[in-house]
């Protein structure tokens, strides 16, 4: 390294100074995020964050300049783990179903308000398609691997989507919501679109 005039420590700094602004920012999305589930996002002000982190003001804006970009923050790494999983058969479709759900959970407060929020940051429109693709696509490899009827057109797998994502926002906003009996409604709406594989399939994990 020295031959080409590079200095390690200088390196190892700035490796440091990058580690711990990215550990910044995550703490900082994280109490916001549990801050924003508590009181609603538009209860919030980036004061009361910056309360919270014990730091002024001015230090949070400088990892996020308005309250907007925190949202975009969280929403991408929720999106982040909504995208990576895959899933191949009904018990990883079922998998997922549990991380959509899970999601709902972790940012309840944007499933809570979700119409205004969405209409103030477009971008998030962009996120529903990407999960709407991504449970279209992998519907219809299912249907390919014999566990869905193959007379199942596009038209029925976009409306079951929708239909779900409807659902989800109903059911976060329940007081008394039960996470098992919602991921057996899914699967007591799409049995009847299944082969006698993907029932077979169905009763190995769903009692």
């Amino acid at each position: 390294y020295a031959n080409h005039g590079i200095n390690i420590s200088y390196l190892s700094w700035c490796l440091l100074y990058s580690l711990l602004i990215m550990l910044e920012r995550q703490k900082i999305l994280e109490i916001a995020k549990t801050l924003f589930n508590e009181n609603g996002y538009f209860n919030v002000t980036m004061r009361q964050i910056s309360n919270h982190l014990g730091i002024s003001v001015g230090n949070l804006t400088y990892y996020y300049p308005k309250k907007a970009d925190i949202l975009r923050g969280i929403m991408a790494q929720s999106l982040h783990d909504v995208l990576v999983p895959n899933f191949y058969d009904l018990t990883t479709l079922n998998d997922y179903f549990g991380v959509l759900i899970d999601s709902l959970e972790n940012e309840r407060f944007f499933f809570l308000d979700y119409y205004r929020l969405h209409s103030l940051h477009p971008e998030n429109k962009t996120n529903e398609l990407l999960v709407k693709d991504k449970l279209f696509q992998g519907v219809n490899q299912l249907i390919a691997n014999g566990l869905f009827i193959d007379s199942v057109s596009d038209v029925t797998v976009e409306s079951l989507i929708k239909i779900f994502m409807m659902a989800d926002l109903a059911w976060i906003k329940q007081p008394n919501r039960n996470r098992e009996e919602f991921l057996k409604l899914h699967w007591n709406v799409l049995y009847a679109f299944l082969t006698e594989k993907g029932v077979k399939e169905l009763k190995t994990f769903l009692s």
